[in-house]
């Protein structure tokens, strides 16, 4: 071989190995811009494209010793959790959360790969794979399905070569198989038969994993998760959305699919959750600089013992139009051409943006916040023309009937009789004030004038060593920002929520149930001087469909809203029944839940 080939030899052979090399990278890149999709397809396409609901745990070992260690179960928030949880359906699903966690062991030690739940609008199917035997399997099935119980059924039937079982308690029937080391529990029979259908064809035709809305949501997450969740929902018509609980209506309106994933990142949760809006953003590039400069705008509005701490460049008409709507109404009621003008611009004044804090106020002697002392909501709403909107204040305050009055040369107070009912029965005044551009809005006075001067003299809360701690694992937020200080807000409430958390039963319209035995033991750990909870920090961000948060805290986002929402419910409902709007007749409010709903219609 000459040396003109040995070089061309050579030559080929480089090319060769560099085009492998880029194939590889190529597929790599690829499987990491699917992000949690790609990693689940393949479950995902054993079940149908119409699910409604789709749980995926790659290893349920691996993913119940992650979580034990987290400081979450460390300090016990999962049983509390878990007993609210459990306590919401009197009846729950065969297989449910509820009926599997006394067995949680049992299930632990078949070594459960790719755990699956699925359900449609009426039937539902579980399948996993293990090494175990199909009799062990279904021992400690029929274990979970009815303990104790003498009522259960258990017969088999062949079917075109498949043996199926059949555990059947009342009118309740599960059916049970398993193909090689898959195996499968359905309530079911033709759900079960078509995810047996796919495992042999390997076709993905009309599967979840070819359904292009669950892609969307989960191509953003990342495909290493410990757990993973999806929710979707079918079009719902006029006479099935009145049947819809609360949340169910606000789920309808806003969104087209939600999906979480969970990872426990050096002891903290990490929570990664995937947002698609029925009204999907429009990509402006212009809304990740306004997101951090009105951030950096009202960050400096927090102080180092800020509670709560939100804020988005998107929605704040929502919050203007809900507090305002019947202000607005009046102004254009009253006899006095001058008001119309304010009435139809006042919408025009925001920008759009919002953020909400929840503030202790401090004691004028000391100069900082008592441990049981009073605490100030407040809404900052960035302004277009904070000197229009001041001279607007002026004009109003000064006109008998339009329901803003002078407090001060600075601040300026609501009527309360023209307040949102859902305000009027928590509150009992509103304050406005503009200051920096901004229109401060508080159910305290002295909240606005304290944030005020925090905001000249500080310390703020990115000055946080535990804020510092948490940010730095997290991206860079483009859309929104969320703070919340678990230790100090159960410290101060952990005997104010003690009635509400035994009474959780009453979530979702439960009322007169027996209340659960929950114990108390993690709020009461929270509120001593020995606990060491981290906050929770959450970044939200913009992706091609909708919006991605990424969260980090021995709290999770999602776990704080379960609790505010067992806590909120928990509150008998004549407390939230509409009040007599005592000024006029003629300005009817709705009732408080399409209130709520008409609040955050799009």
């Amino acid at each position: 071989m000459n040396v003109f080939s040995r070089f061309r030899y050579l030559a080929l052979t480089a090319l060769l190995l560099a085009l492998l090399a880029g194939l590889l990278v190529w597929l790599n890149e690829t499987e990491a811009d699917a992000g949690a999709w790609r990693r689940v397809a393949e479950v995902a396409r054993l079940v149908d494209e119409d699910t409604l609901t789709f749980i995926h745990i790659p290893d349920v070992n691996s993913a119940a010793l992650a979580f034990q260690s987290t400081h979450f179960s460390e300090y016990g928030f999962d049983h509390t959790l878990a007993a609210g949880i459990s306590h919401l359906a009197p009846s729950p699903p065969p297989l449910s959360i509820r009926n599997i966690s006394p067995y949680l062991k049992d299930w632990q030690s078949l070594n459960v790969k790719d755990f699956t739940s699925t359900s449609t609008s009426t039937e539902r199917l579980t399948f996993f794979q293990t090494e175990a035997s199909d009799e062990d399997v279904r021992a400690l099935i029929g274990k979970t399905w009815s303990p104790g119980s003498s009522t259960t059924e258990v017969f088999s039937e062949l079917v075109r070569g498949i043996r199926y079982h059949h555990l059947r308690r009342g009118g309740t029937d599960i059916i049970m198989t398993h193909e090689r080391h898959w195996h499968f529990i359905a309530t079911d029979q033709p759900l079960l038969e078509q995810s047996l259908t796919r495992l042999e064809t390997q076709t993905p035709i009309k599967s979840l994993s070819s359904e292009p809305r669950f892609e969307q949501t989960l191509i953003s997450l990342p495909c290493s998760y410990e757990a993973l969740a999806y929710l979707s929902h079918p079009p719902v018509n006029a006479s099935g959305a009145e049947k819809l609980s609360f949340l169910g209506k606000f789920y309808q309106r806003q969104s087209r699919a939600i999906a979480i994933t969970y990872t426990n990142e050096n002891g903290l949760l990490r929570e990664d959750l995937s947002f698609l809006p029925t009204h999907p953003p429009t990509g402006n590039p212009a809304i990740s600089s306004t997101a951090t400069a009105f951030q950096d705008q009202t960050l400096s509005l927090t102080s180092l013992h800020t509670l709560i701490y939100s804020a988005a460049p998107l929605g704040g008409h929502l919050f203007t139009n809900f507090l305002f709507r019947q202000f607005q109404n009046r102004w254009m009621a009253e006899n006095s051409p001058s008001l119309h003008p304010i009435a139809a611009n006042w919408e025009n004044g925001f920008t759009g943006s919002w953020a909400i804090m929840l503030e202790p106020l401090k004691n004028p002697s000391s100069g900082q916040p008592s441990q049981n002392g009073s605490m100030a909501a407040i809404l900052a709403f960035p302004l277009r023309n904070a000197e229009a909107t001041q001279k607007a204040l002026e004009k109003l305050s000064l006109t008998s009937g339009s329901g803003i009055h002078a407090s001060d040369t600075q601040t300026y107070t609501m009527d309360t009789a023209l307040l949102p009912l859902a305000l009027v029965n928590l509150l009992d005044d509103i304050h406005l004030s503009v200051v920096s551009n901004m229109l401060l809005v508080s159910d305290q006075r002295d909240g606005i004038t304290q944030v005020s001067q925090q905001r000249l003299s500080g310390p703020h809360l990115p000055e946080r060593l535990d804020f510092q701690r948490l940010s730095g694992s997290l991206p860079e937020p483009s859309a929104g920002l969320l703070f919340i200080d678990s230790q100090n807000i159960l410290r101060r409430s952990s005997e104010a929520l003690r009635h509400p958390l035994v009474a959780a039963t009453l979530w979702l319209g439960q009322r007169g149930q027996a209340t659960p035995p929950f114990g108390l033991k993690p709020w009461q750990l929270a509120s001593s001087s020995q606990g060491d909870i981290l906050p929770t920090l959450a970044v939200w961000a913009l992706t091609e469909d909708g919006y991605q948060q990424v969260a980090l805290g021995t709290v999770s986002p999602v776990q704080w809203l379960l609790g505010v929402g067992a806590i909120m419910s928990s509150i008998d409902q004549t407390f939230l029944d509409s009040k007599p709007n005592i000024e006029e007749d003629s300005f009817n409010a709705l009732p408080i839940e399409e209130e709520l709903l008409d609040m955050i219609a799009p």
